[in-house]
């Protein structure tokens, strides 16, 4: 699969192909998880 064929996929959000994210099943496995927090509990609505 080509990337261009790939950026196309992605925009869509058509990510069901495994060929797609080749590396996905070895993330499920993986030792290490990063948690992202940015100190807020919910994103604001308001600006």
């Amino acid at each position: 699969m080509n990337i261009d064929t790939i950026n196309e996929n992605l925009a869509t959000g058509n990510i069901d192909n495994v060929k797609m994210l080749p590396h996905i099943q070895r993330l499920q496995s993986a030792p290490f998880i990063f948690e992202c927090n940015f100190g807020l509990q919910e994103l604001p609505t308001e600006p």
